[in-house]
């Protein structure tokens, strides 16, 4: 029968096209979920690359500042071992000696008490009793408060310690040449005040405002 063999091969050329058009829709989709999973993996490692590029910003700036401490503190020793020793200039010969200490001068010696006779006769001398000298009093010097707030341009260090070497190691904050809350350790410190509210400078001549 022609018509049912017409039929039948459409319905096979439908079943055909179908089939055809869902391997085209799998294929998509693999594509799809091919390329979604390359650009995943590509964002991943350009994000890894950025923090290994960080990572290796923040060693190499840790590195310079060690070396820059190191440097500062042989600096300051070998600027230590080439001072002179100060010595006087006697004006009566003899060559240069080291100036004493002034002896300090002994303290008067209280006058004995003098006595005094009656002329009643009322059984002999009595002592006079020395007037006692008034207490000299020292003006007191004011000492000068530090500052609260850090000066104009010198950057802060928060939560900060003092180190064996002079060294301070702390947290910054407006500094330019580090990150903001990045941890620190100075050079070692050549000022003699160091506290809070304090502003340090180290041997290589930079300046921090301690937090209190």
């Amino acid at each position: 029968n022609k018509a049912a063999d017409a039929a039948a091969a459409r319905k096979a050329a439908a079943a055909e096209a179908a089939a055809e058009r869902k391997a085209a829709a799998q294929a998509a989709a693999e594509e799809r979920k091919r390329l979604a999973e390359e650009k995943k993996a590509a964002a991943a490692e350009a994000a890894a690359a950025r923090r290994k590029e960080i990572e290796e910003k923040k060693a190499a700036a840790a590195e310079a500042a060690e070396k820059k401490r190191v440097a500062a503190a042989a600096a300051a020793q070998e600027k230590l071992k080439k001072a002179p020793a100060r010595s006087t200039i006697s004006l009566f010969g003899g060559g240069s000696k080291t100036a004493k200490a002034p002896t300090p001068s002994p303290a008067p010696k209280e006058a004995p008490a003098r006595g005094t006779f009656s002329l009643f006769g009322s059984g002999g001398t009595q002592p006079v009793k020395s007037p006692t000298p008034a207490p000299v009093k020292t003006p007191k010097v004011a000492k000068k408060a530090p500052p609260k707030r850090a000066p104009a341009g010198v950057p802060t260090l928060v939560n900060w310690k003092e180190n064996r070497d002079g060294s301070i190691t702390g947290f910054i904050s407006g500094s330019p040449n580090f990150e903001e809350g990045e941890r620190i350790t100075t050079s070692p410190i050549i000022t003699s005040n160091i506290g809070p509210g304090e502003v340090v400078r180290t041997g290589s001549g930079s300046s921090y405002f301690l937090t209190p």
